[in-house]
């Protein structure tokens, strides 16, 4: 009698030993009907989800700025004004990468170069009447390096996938040049006025940041995915509405020169990339 209890014994601690192991791999469920046991297999647990997606990113931009107050004791032929409002379009190219927890939530980063414009004009009018005089033609060309720093989240799964993202993006302007042109329209500018303006009305690059907010896409290509997005930002250490604030200046031992602060009030874009996705499974 001993001997079968231990054998009983023995075989229902190995049972319970294997237990785990078989839970692991299949479940068993039994009919209503009480008819043949089926085995379920559901496999083992897969673990926290991680999607890291790295490419490259790029598209149209646009940028403008307001225009700085008009100053008198500054005048070149009757014109007070020195920069003008100016919007224009561009664009930027560089690498992204996109990490997110679960598929929901996650942090984007990246490096990108942007080529920004700014194109504005003044009018010389007549005194007393609307009739236009001259017209001076102002353009900026600005080089950018991006850095942004945005909270990403989106829909896990399916074909076409909705994200939203918002954060800030870090701006420092490599190289920045402005220049003036004059169309006479019912009047003649003296012959050196141009080359006195842009030897007076200089401009520095700048360095801010960017309170962002984008909505758009993700297109599931297999290994790789395809993000779509709008795109709207805000400077925000942008200069406000006096002339002292947004333009400083050197009299040196010659003419007053002006150097201007090429900081862009605001930005926006569309953007599309190629993103090569991955997903980990840790403690899988």
């Amino acid at each position: 009698m001993s001997k079968r209890i231990v054998m009983w014994g023995g075989c229902v601690a190995v049972m319970m030993m294997a237990l785990p192991v078989a839970a692991q791999a299949q479940e068993v469920a039994t009919p209503p009907d009480g008819s043949d046991v089926v085995e379920v297999n559901v496999g083992p647990s897969q673990g926290f989800r991680l999607d890291v997606a790295a490419g490259v990113k790029g598209g149209l931009t646009g940028a403008w700025a307001l225009e700085v107050p008009e100053n008198s004791a500054g005048a070149i032929d009757q014109q007070t004004k020195s920069y003008y409002s100016q919007f224009g379009l561009g664009g930027d190219v560089g690498l992204a990468l996109d990490i997110r927890a679960l598929g929901l939530v996650g942090l984007e980063t990246g490096f990108r170069v942007s080529f920004d414009n700014g194109d504005g004009y003044n009018e010389l009018t007549e005194a007393g009447s609307d009739k236009i005089l001259v017209r001076i033609n102002q353009y900026q060309r600005t080089t950018s390096l991006r850095l942004p720093l945005l909270l990403k989240v989106g829909k896990p799964d399916g074909l076409i996938r909705p994200t939203a993202a918002f954060g800030v993006e870090f701006v420092r302007q490599t190289q920045s040049s402005i220049r003036y042109e004059v169309e006479e329209v019912s009047a003649k500018e003296a012959g050196n006025t141009t080359a006195m303006r842009e030897a007076r009305n200089q401009i520095e690059t700048s360095t801010y940041p960017l309170a962002t907010f984008a909505l758009g896409i993700e297109v599931d290509a297999g290994p790789v995915k395809i993000p779509i997005e709008l795109r709207a930002q805000y400077n925000l250490k942008y200069g406000g509405n006096s002339f002292d604030e947004r333009v400083r200046f050197d009299q040196g031992s010659g003419e007053k020169v002006y150097y201007y602060n090429g900081a862009y009030q605001g930005h926006f874009g569309i953007t599309v990339g190629l993103l090569y996705d991955h997903t980990f499974y840790i403690g899988q």
